[in-house]
């Protein structure tokens, strides 16, 4: 029931539920003394032996007895809010480094649906771990000890039978823990499978629209949310039934040991305030017991979760790199790069490369021929499977990360802009850029005017910049790439979705970038490359051919049939 790599994975978690015990069993001694002092209460009015002086002295020791234990289930509660919110904070904060570290290649081992889960949902139930269960595992068995230690002088024979009954709670719940661990794996595999299905599904939706097929995975996720709705119950009927068996085992027990006092008092073999003890007292034996089986059921689920959280950890490439990057980067060399999603079906054949500052570098071809993935694979995102790609004479794979990062700056199609204001955004790659810095790239990108008219810098916009057109969201994803001030940018139809304007500035910005910077730009539109640069055309995996526009198109070769084509419906669009 201890998972000792949980708490080596939040290590502040044992001294702070040292803690929380200790002011549990601070408010276990004051329970003690109250209940002492009231049979004390009750035995002198019985016997008629109350004065003024003995009044005073119960209503002291009450007040400080319930005062003690006011005090300590104030300080247990602040301190079990301080190990759940620590244990949350630790495990997202080694979950995200662990991201970090993994980059885009997480999705290699997880699903996204699956990391969102984890970090929330999975997390949230490793919080009753730490915060209820593992103080109640100490405490329940530090309770019933100091308790005994009490009432043995009192009482010998019924000390002795309560805490000889104290085990069966324990015993109860190992025996749910065999049952439950099997059941929660399922439980949280059905969760996992439905979150899956529901992430996939909403992002295709367009997609199943269009093909007609929503309707069959609206009955799919039917049947996924049924089967972990009945998961569900079966879980719920197996804590309820549960609780019922320690619920017999607690109360059943001390009234057994209450039954024993009282048949000893009517023997006059003790006392009336030995015998009040031990009614007062019986039930606390069992209590924590019983609270720790509550808590265990809401454990087994964190720890159910944490079996995915520690092969998320655990998930490594071979490949570390470690080596700094001189920068900024001026040479960037691809040699016999080759790249497979699947083992048998290659997505690139042997591209060689050679990137420089000085010119815009094209990557075009049909869709489906590799475009995206080369920039990945030199942004690192992707691992080729054969080839090599070097920047500044040493392997990319060599390279550690957070170098790579500073120098290299990826624009693609699933760059996200973040709830927050302009400034926030624009801010991210840089931190001590200027305003004015800000305003002259906004300026640049034909942006400034419209943000002028709203809040200016503080000017908000919503996830993804819904609130903004699709070339307002593409301007400023460029915007924010080029105000990191990288050496090498890796543009993925950063075009795409904007008006004629507002294109040529995109490139009038890049041509100028490109003199000092490794730019390499992905386009689906031929006729981009009028601008000039060296065009890589790509089919099927390959680099068929290569050189700038009036080479290509003198060579009429694939480029030049796409090219023609492409402008054609150009034409026939503006026309009609």
């Amino acid at each position: 029931m201890v998972k000792k790599r949980l708490l080596e994975v939040v290590p502040t978690a044992k001294e702070n539920i040292a803690r929380v015990v200790l002011y549990q069993w601070i408010g276990l001694i004051g329970q003690v003394g109250f209940a002492m002092l009231l049979a004390w209460l009750i035995g002198i009015i019985s016997q008629r032996t109350f004065t003024l002086q003995k009044s005073v002295v119960l209503l002291v020791g009450i007040g400080l007895a319930i005062g003690i234990r006011f005090f300590a289930e104030v300080k247990q509660e602040k301190a079990s809010f301080f190990v759940r919110s620590s244990a949350k904070k630790e495990l997202r904060q080694r979950i995200y480094q662990q991201l970090w570290t993994l980059g885009s290649d997480y999705q290699k081992f997880f699903s996204k649906a699956e990391v969102s889960q984890l970090l929330t949902e999975g997390v949230e139930q490793l919080e009753a771990y730490f915060g209820s269960f593992l103080p109640l595992l100490f405490y329940s068995v530090l309770a019933p000890i100091t308790l005994f230690l009490v009432l043995l002088p009192l009482n010998f024979k019924a000390s002795v039978i309560l805490l000889l009954e104290v085990p069966f709670i324990p015993l109860a719940i190992m025996g749910v823990a065999k049952i439950a661990k099997t059941k929660l794996r399922k439980y949280w595999k059905s969760y996992l499978n439905l979150g899956d299905s529901f992430l996939e599904n909403l992002e295709g939706l367009v997609t199943l629209k269009i093909y007609q097929a929503d309707a069959m995975k609206e009955a799919q996720m039917d049947r996924e949310a049924e089967d972990f709705r009945r998961m569900t119950m079966k879980v719920l009927v197996m804590q309820l039934n549960s609780v019922t068996i320690m619920d017999i085992f607690a109360y059943g027990g001390a009234a057994v040991g209450m039954l024993i006092a009282i048949f000893s008092y009517a023997k006059g073999e003790i006392s009336l305030f030995a015998t009040l003890c031990v009614i007062f007292l019986a039930s606390e034996f069992f209590l924590p017991m019983r609270r720790l089986g509550s808590a265990f059921h809401m454990a087994m689920n964190g720890v159910a979760a944490s079996e995915r959280l520690f092969a998320l950890l655990d998930a490594s490439f071979e490949e570390k790199g470690s080596l700094p990057l001189q920068s900024p980067i001026e040479l960037v060399e691809v040699n016999d790069l080759s790249f497979a999603y699947e083992v048998k079906q290659a997505v690139l054949k042997n591209i060689c490369l050679q990137l420089k500052p000085g010119q815009i570098h094209w990557v075009m071809g049909p869709s489906g021929c590799g475009k995206t993935t080369l920039l990945k694979l030199l942004g690192r995102k992707e691992r080729s499977s054969k080839g090599r790609i070097v920047l500044n004479g040493r392997e990319v794979s060599q390279i550690a990360l957070k170098d790579l990062g500073s120098q290299v700056a990826y624009v693609g199609q699933e760059s996200y802009l973040f709830k927050g204001t302009i400034e926030e955004n624009l801010r991210m790659g840089n931190e001590k850029l200027s305003d004015d810095e800000l305003w002259q790239m906004l300026e640049d990108l034909r942006l400034a005017h419209f943000f002028t008219e709203k809040e200016g810098l503080t000017t908000r916009i919503d996830a993804d910049g819904e609130n903004l057109s699709g070339g307002q969201r593409q301007r400023l994803l460029l915007g924010r790439a080029l105000l990191k001030k990288a050496s090498l940018y890796l543009l993925d139809e950063v075009t795409s979705s904007v008006d004629y304007e507002s294109e040529q500035a995109m490139m009038s910005l890049l041509k100028k970038i490109s003199q000092k910077c490794v730019v390499v730009l992905v386009s689906h539109r031929l006729t981009l490359a009028d601008e000039g640069g060296e065009v890589y055309f790509l089919h099927a995996g390959q680099i068929i051919e290569e050189g700038n526009v009036e080479t290509l198109l003198a060579k009429k070769g694939a480029f030049c049939h796409l090219y023609h084509e492409q402008k054609s419906l150009e034409a026939y669009s503006i026309g009609g």
